[in-house]
């Protein structure tokens, strides 16, 4: 389970420990009913945001490889300059 699929499971199981909790001390009238109402909102609206307004973005990834690929395209290049060089060198030597 992913982090905002925990934020969403404890908002509720904070919801129904509350609303028990609440129910329990004060007893069932108007004001429990409205008190667990608004809790109930509150959690439908985490449930919301956290569910569908808060996609995790895949572009870092992305920059990271490209990144990367620069990275080893330049290492590509200086090795072949390398090989170059030591052929030169070699090149000496035998004369």
């Amino acid at each position: 389970m992913d982090t905002r699929g925990l934020i969403i499971l404890g908002a509720w199981v904070a919801l129904s420990i509350i609303s028990v909790a609440f129910v329990l001390v004060g007893g069932v009238n108007l004001g429990t009913f409205v008190f667990a109402g608004i809790l109930i909102f509150i959690a439908f609206i985490i449930t919301v945001v956290m569910g569908f307004g808060l996609t995790p973005e895949k572009k870092p990834e992305k920059i990271f490889l490209r990144d990367l690929k620069d990275e080893l395209s330049a290492i590509k290049e200086e090795i072949k300059g390398l090989n170059t060089q030591i052929n030169e060198i070699k090149k000496l030597l035998e004369e």
